[in-house]
Order: structure tokens, then C-alpha cells, then sequence
């Protein structure tokens, strides 16, 4: 939304119960004593979640939540073939749709579990580029040295409720020179890296293999400054 001199009207305010309640509105967004919020305490991570509201001059809009993050990066390796290299990874994303919104809000966590193939990427650390931190991801996750990077652009996972961006770099690594970032001994279990082809890389995501965002919006951005020239 936008005032006659083009300029955002409505703004954000820290989330405040009497003025809210004040304008007549009732939180869509409530704190919950039994939930299972869980406080991240990992300085490599701090992600943090704010109560705010819209407010347009002296008017309440409504409310809403904000998933804070440092911000990171993301690193898209370019072999010598035009290959693009990938890691599978196994994450917590359910298996059929179907049954999860058919289902929802009723949660078995048992049931999640998915194969993903995606880009090497990470949180930034303190007083860390984006770059800097695609580069570190890309070396710790893939074991290989990186040679060559350039900024493909930046990306928001969430625009309704995440502020910070996250930096797409693409590059090239030397898989045969060990970098001296080692992998974070708390993560996953490090796959090798495999490239693809475009007609594989597009008939993994027909079957559904390729669905991470960052790893998409790193393609796109990348075929569009390829195919863009």
C-alpha cells in the first residue's frame, strides 16, 4: 500500500495488546503457555520471532509475526560442462500433500521425512557478507575450494513474514583441493556432490527431487542472467 507520493503509508510497530485491543481488533496471532515454541540459543543461528502490527498513521491494521534471521548464502557450482552440482539431503518435509492438508493441523512428525537435491547453504555469521557466507557453505558442505564466485543476486524465502535477504553466489570448486572450512559437527551427514544437465535438473523437479526455494530461486536467477544477454 502506498500514499499519493508513492511512498509506503502503512509501517510496522512492535505488537502492543492495549493498543489493539483500543482500535477494536482481535490478534490473529496469540502466545501459547502449552506450545512448543522452542528459543534458539545457537549464536550460528539466532533466529527470532517478533509479535508486530501494521499500523497506517493512527490506525490499526492488524497483526502478524516475523521470523528474524542474520541473513546467510547460498552457492550454485557451475562445472566446466555447464553442469550444475547438487547435494541430496534428507529434510522434514512431508512426503504427500495430500494427506498433510487433508490432515492438518494434526502433526505425526513421524510421517515427515524427504529426500531433497539442493544447493550448499547456510546461516551468516557474526559480522559475515552473504558472499562470504555462500563461499564458507559452499567450502565446509561441499569439501572442495572454491575458485571462482560472483553475486547472482539476493532472494527472501517469505516476504509476507521474513525481513532479512539471503545472497545467491554461483561459482566454480575444486573438488581434487580440501578446503580449510570443516564441516559444522552438529549438521548433517555430507553427501557428495553430483552436477546435472538442464533436462536432468528439469526432470527432477517433474518428480519432485528439486522443491528447496533457495535452490530454485537460485536456478531462475541464474538462467535469467545466462539466457538474459
Amino acid at each position: 500500500m502506498t500514499n499519493s507520493e508513492g511512498s509506503m503509508a502503512k509501517k510496522l510497530a512492535l505488537f502492543d495488546a492495549d493498543q489493539f485491543q483500543k482500535a477494536g481488533k482481535t490478534p490473529g496471532w496469540k502466545r501459547r503457555d502449552d506450545s512448543q515454541v522452542i528459543a534458539n540459543e545457537n549464536p550460528s543461528i539466532d533466529t527470532r520471532v517478533l509479535h508486530v502490527m501494521w499500523v497506517d498513521g493512527e490506525a490499526v491494521l492488524y497483526d502478524q509475526i516475523l521470523r528474524c534471521e542474520r541473513g546467510g548464502g547460498v552457492f550454485l557450482p557451475i562445472d566446466t560442462e555447464g553442469r550444475v552440482g547438487l547435494q541430496k539431503m534428507s529434510r522434514p518435509q512431508t512426503p504427500d500433500m495430500d494427506v498433510w492438508q487433508k490432515n492438518y493441523p494434526n502433526i505425526d512428525v513421524g510421517s515427515l521425512g524427504r529426500e531433497s537435491w539442493e544447493l550448499p547453504r547456510g546461516f551468516a555469521k557474526v559480522g559475515e557478507s552473504g558472499a562470504d557466507t555462500a563461499k564458507r557453505e559452499a567450502q565446509e558442505e561441499m569439501q572442495s575450494v572454491v575458485v571462482a564466485a560472483t553475486k547472482l543476486g539476493d532472494v527472501c524465502d517469505n516476504t509476507a513474514f521474513s525481513p532479512h535477504m539471503t545472497a545467491i553466489q554461483v561459482g566454480t570448486i575444486d573438488q581434487t583441493k580440501k578446503p580449510a572450512d570443516k564441516p559444522d559437527p552438529n549438521e548433517k551427514i555430507l553427501t557428495p556432490v553430483k552436477f546435472f544437465t538442464i533436462k536432468e535438473l528439469k526432470q527432477m523437479v517433474a518428480r519432485g527431487e528439486i522443491y528447496d526455494g533457495y535452490t530454485l530461486s537460485a536456478l531462475g536467477l541464474y538462467f535469467i542472467d545466462t539466457y538474459g544477454k
